[in-house]
C-alpha cells in the first residue's frame, strides 16, 4: 500500500476534473478562430473562465490563464514591477551595446544571480546604478525600483525578484518574519513608511496626478493603474551581475522595525532570512519608491497563513499594489479577490485536483502588467493559443473545490490535528513548525523537524516503507539545502536539516494518518543512525 501525503506538491486529478478533461480534449478548434469549431472552443474556454472566476470571487475579465503557478507568479511580480516604472523609464532604456531585446531580455546572457553578464559590453563593471539614475546604457532611472518581499517565500517569487535585481536594476528588501513564518502588518507598515512621504496615501482622497486610479479606488484600493505605463522595448544595456559585497547581516533582531540600514555599503547576495535589501540601487532612493509588495497567502512549507486582508489594507494606505501567491491556499481556505482588493493573485490547477500545466493570474480591472510573453494578445497581459481543455478541467476542479470547501477543510483539518497529535506521541522530540494554532495554518499541513535526523534520510526510509512525504527543502544538483523558510523563521541550521512536511488532501484518510504515525518511530531511529550528510565516517 502506498500512502500519498504530499498534496502540497501536487494533488491527484479528481474524477470530475479527469472526465471534463477527457471530454474537452476531443473538441477541435482554436479559441481564436472565427469559424464554428473555433467558436465552440472559445465558448468552452470562456465558460471555464467564468467558473474559475466565480471560485475566487473575481470577474471573468480578471482571469488570465497561464501554464501554472510559476508563470502566474512571474507575470504578477515582473509584470507589475515593469508597469510601475512607467513609459518614461521604458523610453530611456536604450543605446546600450547589448542590442535589442524583448521586455525582460535585458540584452544579456541568462546567467544565474551572481554570474557574469553576457556580451553586452563592460557597462556592468563600471558599477551601474539604474535606480540612482546612472545606468550605463542610456541613463535610465527607475521610478519605483523597490520590491518588498517577506523571508521564506516560494522560490518562484524569490528567483523572480532576484532576476529583477540582476537584470532590471530592482532593489529587493527582504522583510523579517516571526517564528511562525508570518509577516506582521506592523513590519510591512514600517517598511512602507520608510519609503513614502510622512502621510500615507489615502486612495479616496488621492491628489490628481498620482498613479492611483481614483475612480476605482474604493472598489479595489490596491489595484493601482499606472496611467503612463507601456510595454518595455527597444535596446537594453547590459546589467551588471549582482556584486560580490555582502550587506550587514548583524543587528536584525535589535532593529526596531526589522528593516536594515539602507545606505550601509555595497549590497550583493540575497539573504532570504529577512531584514536586508539587495540591489544596485540601494543608495539614493527617494520616497514613494516601492513598486509592489508580494507575499504568500499560506506558506507552502510550514503552512502558516498570513494576515492577508490586514497586509493588503496596509499597502492600500500607501497606494502600493500587492501580488498574493495563493497557490498553496487555493481550495483550502476561502478566497474573495474582489473583497481583498489586491492587484494580482496567483493560483494553480494541480493543487486542487486539476491538471498540471494550467494556472491563472487574477489581475484586477484597475491593474496593468507588462507581458512576459508577446504575440497575438489573446489575453490581458499574455499572448499564446489558450489551452481550452486544460481550462475546462481547471474549472471543473475549481467548481467542485468551492462547493465542498467548508466540509473539505473541516475534514482535512481534523486529519491534520490527528496527525500532529499522533506524531507528538510517537516521537516526543519532534518539533511542530509553523503556527501551532489550527486556525493559523493551512488545514492539510503538518510540518515537523526531527532532531538528530537528516530530512532526506527520513524521507527515503519512509518512501521505502510506502509513504510519500516531502522535506519541503530545495535540492539543487543533488546537494541537500537547508530550508530557507525555516532559516527565515530563525530555526538553527542543525535543527532545520531534520525537516519533514506531510500534507493532506482529497482522498486522505484516518488509516493513512495512523499508518504513518505507526511507521515513524522506526523510521526516525533508522534515519538518526544514518546521521547527517556531512558527518565524517572513520
Amino acid at each position: 500500500m502506498v500512502v500519498y501525503l504530499d498534496h502540497a506538491a501536487t494533488s491527484p486529478l479528481t474524477p470530475t476534473a479527469l472526465a471534463a478533461y477527457v471530454g474537452a480534449l476531443g473538441v477541435v478548434g482554436n479559441p481564436s478562430s472565427i469559424h464554428s469549431q473555433g467558436q465552440q472552443a472559445k465558448r468552452m474556454l470562456e465558460e471555464a473562465r467564468e467558473a474559475v472566476a466565480a471560485s475566487l470571487g473575481a470577474e471573468p475579465v480578471e482571469v488570465v490563464f497561464t501554464s501554472g503557478g510559476t508563470e502566474s507568479i512571474n507575470l504578477g511580480v515582473k509584470g507589475l514591477f515593469w508597469a510601475r516604472q512607467g513609459a518614461g523609464a521604458a523610453a530611456s532604456r536604450g543605446g546600450g551595446a547589448g542590442g535589442a531585446a524583448p521586455a525582460g531580455g535585458a540584452g544579456v546572457s541568462a546567467a544565474p544571480v551572481g554570474g557574469a553578464a553576457g556580451a553586452g559590453g563592460a557597462a556592468g563593471a563600471a558599477g551601474s546604478d539604474r535606480a540612482a539614475g546612472d545606468a550605463a546604457g542610456g541613463g535610465a532611472r527607475l521610478r519605483r525600483p523597490r520590491v518588498l518581499v517577506p523571508g521564506g517565500e516560494h522560490h518562484a517569487t524569490n528567483d523572480a525578484v532576484e532576476w529583477l535585481v540582476q537584470y532590471e536594476g530592482a532593489v529587493v528588501e527582504w522583510l523579517p518574519v516571526d517564528a511562525f513564518g508570518r509577516l506582521t502588518p506592523e513590519v510591512l507598515e514600517a517598511a512602507l513608511a520608510a519609503h513614502h512621504p510622512a502621510q500615507a496615501l489615502q486612495p479616496s482622497t488621492a491628489a490628481a496626478g498620482t498613479d492611483v486610479d481614483v475612480e476605482g479606488a474604493q472598489n479595489a484600493p490596491t489595484g493601482i493603474r499606472n496611467r503612463d505605463s507601456g510595454p518595455l522595448g527597444g535596446s537594453r544595456s547590459p546589467r551588471t551581475a549582482v556584486g560580490a559585497g555582502h550587506g550587514d547581516r548583524e543587528g536584525t533582531q535589535n532593529a526596531p522595525t526589522g528593516i536594515r540600514n539602507r545606505d550601509s555599503g555595497p549590497l550583493g547576495v540575497t539573504d532570504e532570512t529577512g531584514g536586508r535589501e539587495v540591489g544596485a540601487g540601494a543608495k539614493g532612493a527617494g520616497a514613494d519608491d516601492v513598486a509592489l509588495v508580494t507575499f504568500l497567502w499560506g506558506n507552502n512549507e510550514v503552512g502558516t497563513i498570513q494576515p492577508v486582508a490586514e497586509l493588503a489594507a496596509v499597502a492600500a494606505r500607501y497606494g502600493v499594489p500587492v501580488h498574493v501567491d495563493a497557490v498553496s491556499a487555493y481550495g483550502y481556505v476561502p478566497i474573495d479577490f474582489d473583497a481583498l482588493g489586491v492587484a494580482a493573485l496567483s493560483v494553480s490547477a494541480h493543487k486542487i485536483g486539476g491538471p498540471v500545466g494550467v494556472g491563472a493570474l487574477l489581475l484586477s480591472r484597475t491593474a496593468e502588467v507588462v507581458p512576459l510573453i508577446h504575440g497575438g494578445g489573446q489575453q490581458r497581459g499574455r499572448s499564446g493559443t489558450q489551452d481550452a481543455a486544460g481550462a475546462v478541467a481547471f474549472a471543473a476542479a475549481a467548481t467542485e473545490a468551492v462547493a465542498q470547501l467548508a466540509a473539505f477543510a473541516a475534514q482535512v483539518g481534523e486529519l491534520r490535528d490527528r496527525l500532529v497529535a499522533g506524531i507528538h506521541t510517537a516521537v516526543p522530540s519532534a518539533v511542530l513548525r509553523g503556527d501551532p494554532s489550527p486556525a493559523g495554518r493551512l488545514p492539510g499541513n503538518a510540518h515537523f523537524t526531527f532532531p538528530g535526523c537528516e530530512g532526506d534520510s527520513l524521507l527515503f526510509v519512509l518512501d521505502v516503507a510506502g509513504f510519500s512525504v516531502s522535506t519541503g527543502s530545495a535540492c539543487q544538483a543533488g546537494v541537500p539545502e537547508v530550508s530557507h523558510v525555516l532559516t527565515a523563521m530563525g530555526v538553527p541550521e542543525q535543527e532545520a536539516r531534520g525537516a519533514l512536511r506531510m500534507t493532506l488532501g482529497h482522498g486522505s484518510t484516518e488509516a493513512d494518518v495512523d499508518a504513518l504515525v505507526a511507521a515513524l518511530p522506526a523510521a526516525v531511529a533508522r534515519a538518526a543512525r544514518a546521521g547527517f550528510a556531512d558527518r565524517v565516517v572513520a
